[in-house]
């Protein structure tokens, strides 16, 4: 969160004059200070804004300067959303009943799990591995409720063995989930 950078433009503003930002979440509210220059300005660098004390949602973010007479100019206001919480995923316990997927099984099985913090139709992307053969992948949409099913093709290909089950996805602000594995 400490790497925000925010920036702007003024007019008819002398250089050096001296923007205020605020962010607020309605709760909490950070504010930085940053000169302006050639009509420009920008919190970057060390001047970045720290938001790791804002909660997750909409953050209202206000820039205010006036000139080198006092007059001030018309706030600038912008809201953006902050989201930092990492999406969890989860493989159901159980993969076929008995965790053995036998010759009548290999040609569909299902893997199905849960989600959170995942929108309703958020790709998961499973794959079923083995200790050698060709990877079984499958893309699958989650349900309203944070699960998914995913009937993979057929899995004959991979060698006689253990199998590896992961499911990997991310939340629309690109928060990776992490990799759930069976």
């Amino acid at each position: 969160d400490n790497v925000v950078v925010i920036s702007g433009t003024t007019t008819n503003v002398e250089n050096a004059q001296v923007v205020t930002v605020t962010l607020t979440d309605g709760t909490t509210t950070v504010t930085k200070t940053v000169a302006v220059s050639s009509n420009a300005w920008a919190l970057s660098g060390a001047d970045r804004a720290d938001i790791t004390a804002l909660n997750n949602g909409p953050i209202t973010v206000t820039a205010n300067v006036s000139d080198a007479h006092g007059n001030a100019g018309t706030a600038a206001t912008r809201t953006i959303t902050l989201d930092n919480v990492v999406p969890t995923i989860t493989i159901d316990g159980t993969l076929e009943g008995d965790n053995v997927v036998s010759n009548s099984e290999e040609g569909g099985i299902v893997v199905s799990g849960t989600s959170a913090g995942l929108a309703k139709d958020t790709t998961i992307s499973v794959k079923v591995s083995g200790t050698s053969g060709t990877d079984v992948t499958k893309d699958v949409k989650t349900n309203l409720d944070g699960t998914w099913s995913a009937t993979m093709g057929t899995v004959d290909g991979l060698a006689n063995g253990t199998l590896t089950i992961t499911a990997t996805g991310s939340d629309v602000a690109g928060n990776a989930a992490g990799t759930a594995s069976k």
